[in-house]
């Protein structure tokens, strides 16, 4: 108990006190009045005391970059709670204002990040008592690249691998080794999964095979009149900048498309023709040819009889002309 005598002219009074809990406080007095009467006065008031709110920020995940991972905030008070964090590696500050507690943060940071407390309050008072650290685990994504040859003649297998080696493999075309074969022209891409547990895909792979030519080849009549030149015709089917090879048999050779040639002599030539693309594909045709020479015709003929009269009957004329298919007589 504590007395506070006091003379006032007032009709209130101010007291202070520092409880430490919530207290009631009795105060009691004599009243005296205008006239000099007295009377006793007794009251009582109640000092409601809060206690200081607190803030407990903790969690340790791990995450791969790009997830999310999550910590909390553990309060002590009466909600709601206005509170401040630091990321400890950008130094920015988030606050915020809830109901909830504990509360659950749930972050992505690029890195490996620390969080701690700033400030806290809660419905009735600002606090200073804040503690702990939360640390977010990143673990980087991988980096595949697809390795392999990229370009090939149709039918020529290609084995893509990556740089580096995974856990797992998924590639695009559903193989799961660390390698695939390919013989498809595409695009191919692969998954892989390293032993964090983070998963990333490669940039794509461009894969081409390229078509191997088809050689077709023909020439026209291989039968001459003493002149023998022969005309060959290209019919391949091949891609543009396709390069030519021709072996026309009699050790003569031409690298045009459709080449013509002339034969010292009759006779079966092995007439060969090898057509390789732009990427080194290639394919081949050999087949015999035929060359035949027909001599030239040579007009003779003579008349019977040679000397006649125009009283005399007709004379004849008799072919003596040599290689003859057809006649004309002017």
């Amino acid at each position: 108990t504590t007395s506070y005598p006091v003379s006032t002219q007032n009709s209130s009074i101010t007291i202070p006190v520092t409880p430490t809990n919530t207290t009631t406080y009795t105060l009691s007095g004599v009243v005296t009045g205008l006239l000099g009467c007295k009377t006793n006065a007794v009251g009582n008031t109640t000092v409601t005391v809060h206690p200081l709110p607190q803030a407990i920020i903790s969690g340790n995940p791990v995450i791969c970059r790009n997830d999310n991972a999550q910590i909390q905030i553990q309060f002590t008070g009466q909600a709601p709670f206005n509170y401040a964090y630091l990321n400890n590696v950008t130094n920015q500050t988030v606050t915020g204002s809830t109901s909830q507690n504990p509360l659950v943060l749930s972050l992505s940071p690029a890195n490996t990040t620390t969080y701690s407390m700033v400030s806290i309050a809660d419905a009735n008072c600002p606090g200073t008592q804040i503690s702990g650290l939360a640390t977010v685990t990143v673990n980087q994504l991988p980096q595949p690249v697809i390795t392999g040859v990229s370009q090939v003649c149709d039918g020529t297998p290609s084995v893509l691998s990556t740089t580096l080696p995974y856990q797992s493999y998924q590639w695009s075309n559903a193989s799961s080794g660390s390698t695939t074969t390919v013989t498809t022209t595409g695009n191919y891409t692969v998954q892989v999964t390293d032993n964090n547990g983070c998963k990333n895909t490669s940039p794509a792979f461009a894969f081409i095979a390229h078509p191997i030519p088809v050689v077709m080849f023909t020439n026209d009549t291989s039968k001459t009149c003493e002149i023998p030149k022969i005309n060959y015709f290209n019919q391949s089917l091949y891609q543009p900048g396709a390069t030519f090879q021709w072996s026309l048999g009699d050790n003569a050779y031409s690298n045009e498309v459709n080449p013509s040639h002339v034969y010292s002599q009759p006779g079966t030539y092995d007439v060969k023709l090898i057509v390789t693309n732009p990427f080194g594909c290639k394919d081949s045709l050999e087949k015999p040819v035929n060359v035949i020479f027909y001599p030239l015709p040579v007009a003779k003929f003579k008349a019977d009889p040679m000397v006649t009269n125009i009283f005399n009957g007709p004379v004849n004329y008799i072919d003596q002309s040599d290689n003859p298919v057809s006649w004309k007589w002017i």
